[in-house]
């Protein structure tokens, strides 16, 4: 029985550490070896076990009682997240959405997923495309890392609104009516993520669009979804021009914890450690195109393995790894430390270059749904105002000032419920930067 116990303890460790060092060195290519750490502690710990096993043979027994012991609650807790947690809240929401919109709307909540929305679009339009985060190549080994969409093609991307969302991008891939590119003077060039990308709203409901409206002057959206610190850096850099004449940097409450993979990237790495690179994205727009409508085509086709992916997740007890996680996240204050340090950094590199570029240079920090008034102090204003006060850059501050622009601030927010601003949210919120930047 002892020698049993302690092979398969002896095979755990093998195949746990060959298969970590597989993802980790082979697939990861080294770029992941901090994520991929407490795996390799297991699989050492495996295998020490099996060694005192060989020589105290009272313990083998109680190990693999309560090796199991320990397996079977993991999964079963995985199986009640699976079911009982997150899709208990999703469908709860998503009931209350369809409840509210088609009382208030003659037509129906599209409850289509992305794929099928896409893949029915295309019938009518075969030139329709998704809109694809420039995060998805952060550990890519491709030649160019994108940081726009496909160009001058209508761009499907989200739905929180009862509808999906969609645009015309311009030549860059962005969100924004190609013609600005030709302005002779750009007032504003917005740099941010999803929010600022307009996520779930039509044109002319983005923040950039109510600036165009507000201002009747030029401005450039270059947000995108799923963008951090270290990429709107890299498309600052790719994309300003001596025309520009504010550079906005809208800033959210998860950026820091986006910055933290981007550090981890070779592709975006060059960006923050030479001034002087750049891949001229400007000329290789036609290149950007074919790498993202490979990239659809290829995520359509894997779409297929779906159910095959969510077994494997479960396999993997993916929700109870995340859940573990936001429970000891204060772990991370070490990582979280080196990415204030690193965007301090990065905001001094874009305060020099738009400096250099003549242009005035304003940090916004937004800040999205929360349940109460103290929600609102549970993130990471204080930390990043102080940086952005020691680097003496102009600051706006709508995340102090969003409680005041309404009594319930939720209204600013499709349904009542979490998610990106809805109309309502993204023109209360432009009014207040317009404002901000009238008064400065």
């Amino acid at each position: 029985m002892k020698f049993k116990i302690q092979i398969l303890y002896f095979i755990i460790s093998i195949v746990l550490f060959i298969y970590t060092f597989y993802r980790s060195e082979i697939i990861w290519d080294g770029e992941r070896r901090d994520y991929y750490l407490i795996y390799y502690i297991v699989s050492i710990f495996f295998f020490i076990l099996s060694l005192l096993i060989f020589y105290f043979r009272s313990i083998g027994l109680y190990t693999i009682i309560i090796f199991f012991s320990v397996v079977f609650s993991l999964y079963l807790t995985e199986f009640y997240y699976l079911v009982k947690v997150s899709n208990k809240n999703d469908k709860k929401n998503l009931s209350k959405k369809i409840k509210i919109f088609e009382k208030n709307n003659s037509k129906n909540y599209d409850r289509r997923s992305l794929k099928e929305i896409y893949n029915d679009s295309k019938i009518i339009d075969e030139k329709i495309v998704i809109s694809i985060s420039p995060e998805n190549f952060l550990f890519e080994s491709s030649n160019i890392f994108p940081l726009g969409g496909i160009s001058n093609s209508k761009t499907i991307h989200c739905n929180e609104n009862g509808y999906f969302s969609s645009y015309i991008s311009d030549r860059y891939g962005f969100n924004n009516p190609d013609s600005e590119w030709d302005e002779d003077e750009i007032e504003f060039m917005l740099i941010g993520d999803s929010f600022t990308h307009g996520a779930c709203v039509n044109r002319p409901n983005d923040i950039g669009s109510n600036l165009r409206k507000l201002s009747n002057k030029s401005v450039l959206n270059l947000g995108y979804s799923g963008n951090g610190p270290l990429v709107e850096y890299a498309t600052l850099r790719e994309y300003i021009s001596p025309k520009v004449k504010n550079v906005l940097w809208i800033f959210y409450d998860n950026d820091l914890e986006e910055l933290i993979n981007e550090l981890k990237s070779d592709n975006l790495k060059k960006y923050f450690f030479d001034t002087d690179y750049s891949q001229n994205l400007m000329n290789q727009q036609n290149n950007i195109d074919e790498l993202l409508n490979n990239f659809i085509h290829k995520k359509n086709k894997e779409e297929i393995k779906k159910d095959y992916n969510e077994i494997l997740r479960f396999l993997k007890l993916y929700k109870v790894r995340v859940n573990i996680k936001s429970i000891f996240k204060d772990v991370n204050k070490y990582e979280n430390d080196i990415s204030k340090d690193k965007l301090e950094e990065i905001l001094n590199m874009a305060k020099v270059l738009t400096k250099k570029n003549e242009s005035n240079f304003y940090f916004i920090y937004l800040t999205g749904y929360k349940n109460n008034k103290e929600d609102y102090k549970k993130n990471y204003f204080k930390d990043v105002k102080d940086i952005v006060r020691k680097l003496d850059i102009n600051l706006i501050d709508i995340e102090q000032s969003l409680l005041s622009l309404e009594n319930d601030p939720k209204k600013m927010f499709p349904f009542n419920l979490p998610g990106h601003f809805n109309i309502f949210g993204y023109k209360k919120v432009s009014e207040k930067i317009y404002e901000a930047m009238r008064d400065n």
